[in-house]
């Protein structure tokens, strides 16, 4: 008996040892996160707080073993899969990702290199970032990896992580930055320290105009916050929507903001569809929505085609093709004369009319007898998705489709120029951590 008693006093002293050098260990690295600095002139920041989703998901493991650690321990090559902590370069509490310019999308990040070899090993073998031969740096010892919008250009101590919508490298911003001896730059965790407590999360994006987007992963589900406010932005006094949630929905979505002011943020796209932006400008109002339904729609296609007849002269020939299309409408407030500018086909037939200052365009019929069903909401923005078997064959080529089951989105507007948002995604999978869910492949 006594025996029993030390062995189990031996445990809960090993367990309360172990427990606290973990904290400890914890601590040790969240003071260390502190010091990561980033340029003074970085207008926008985007953290993930590494430690608390690794902390989180250890947690989850535990009821879940087979999931975290069973079959899935091996990749589809049957090799043990890569633990992110052993790829060569040190990975901190906490992940800030940087950006320069206010009009940008490009994020930087910068990490201590440990062992360049497994780095390279890590970079070839399981990103399949190739070292991009027409880079021709002045220091031998860099090299820089390209793959699609990734861009990570190294040397034997750091690591420079870009992340942008262009393909194209800005290799002299990433040198400037990988080789700068960072002391005329700011603490990162001071920059984020004029975000409020309340607004930090598991993923933090945060700009020096006081916008702020948070992602919180739960169980089986990520609650999203945030605050945005544009001068793109002119939300009305009052809100109102036509779609009523009937059950049907794969997708719904309706904005209530000045349509003129989002067209103008897109002149590349206005320019490339040919719309005569001086003339849409005055007649767009300040509604906009989409509907996706859970069912298919059937539509008549002429296929033309070219053979040769009997004189072997070219002749053409008309084929009548039935195809399957998705139940579409999109409505969108505007003066009754711009009708004639929406397209006939866009990657599908639509019917077009005008009802009570809304251009219709809709993949099957319009119910143009029946009014529309205004009505005052407290929302500008609402987005709304569910998983559907029919949407699978239009969305399923969406990263992670397979494991969301539904997304709410919904926005209130503070001012004429400023929302407050909050949403939530709902996996599946409702026992196994969201954020494990979206990494894991």
């Amino acid at each position: 008996m006594r025996i029993i008693k030390i062995t189990i006093f031996s445990l809960l002293g090993l367990m309360a040892v172990l427990a606290i050098s973990l904290f400890a260990y914890k601590a040790f690295r969240a003071s260390q996160a502190k010091n990561i600095r980033i340029p003074v002139n970085a207008h926008s920041v985007l953290k993930m707080n590494v430690d608390e989703l690794i902390w989180a998901m250890g947690k989850n493991s535990l009821g879940n073993w087979n999931e975290y650690y069973g079959a899935k321990e091996r990749d589809s090559t049957g090799t043990k899969k890569t633990k992110i902590w052993n790829i060569g370069v040190e990975l901190p509490a906490n992940l800030y990702l940087f950006s320069l310019d206010q009009n940008t999308d490009h994020y930087y990040a910068v990490l201590k290199v440990t062992n360049s070899e497994k780095l390279h090993q890590f970079l070839n073998d399981k990103l399949d970032l190739k070292v991009d031969s027409a880079y021709q740096g002045s220091d031998k010892t860099q090299k820089l990896y390209s793959k699609k919008h990734i861009h990570i250009l190294l040397d034997q101590q750091k690591l420079l992580f870009s992340l942008s919508k262009d393909r194209t490298a800005d290799t002299a911003m990433m040198k400037n930055l990988l080789v700068s001896d960072q002391q005329n730059w700011q603490l990162a965790s001071a920059f984020m320290d004029k975000l409020p407590a309340d607004h930090r999360s598991d993923i933090t994006w945060f700009s020096k105009d006081n916008n702020w987007f948070s992602v919180h992963f739960n169980n089986g589900e990520a609650d999203i916050k945030g605050e945005f406010s544009s001068t793109l932005f002119r939300f009305p006094k009052q809100a109102s929507g036509i779609f009523q949630d009937d059950g049907n929905d794969i997708i719904r979505a309706e904005i209530n903001s000045d349509l003129a002011l989002l067209l103008k943020s897109q002149q590349a796209l206005v320019d490339s569809l040919k719309l005569p932006f001086d003339s849409l400008e005055r007649y767009v109002g300040n509604y906009l929505s989409i509907r996706m339904s859970n069912k298919e729609l059937s539509q008549t296609d002429t296929i033309i085609s070219y053979d040769y007849d009997d004189n072997f002269e070219m002749v053409e020939k008309k084929e009548l093709q039935q195809t399957q299309v998705p139940d579409l409408t999109i409505n969108l407030m505007a003066s009754p004369h711009l009708l004639s500018y929406l397209p006939e086909k866009l990657f599908y037939k639509f019917n077009k009319a005008s009802q009570s200052n809304l251009l219709r365009m809709s993949t099957g019929p319009l119910a143009l007898d029946q009014a529309i069903p205004w009505k005052q909401q407290a929302n500008v923005l609402y987005l709304h998705y569910k998983q559907h078997a029919v949407g699978a064959k239009y969305l399923g080529w969406l990263p992670a489709y397979d494991k969301i089951g539904s997304l709410n989105l919904t926005a209130v507007a503070l001012t004429e120029q400023k929302a407050k948002i909050e949403g939530q995604i709902s996996f599946n999978n409702k026992k196994l951590n969201a954020f494990y869910q979206l990494i894991d492949n």
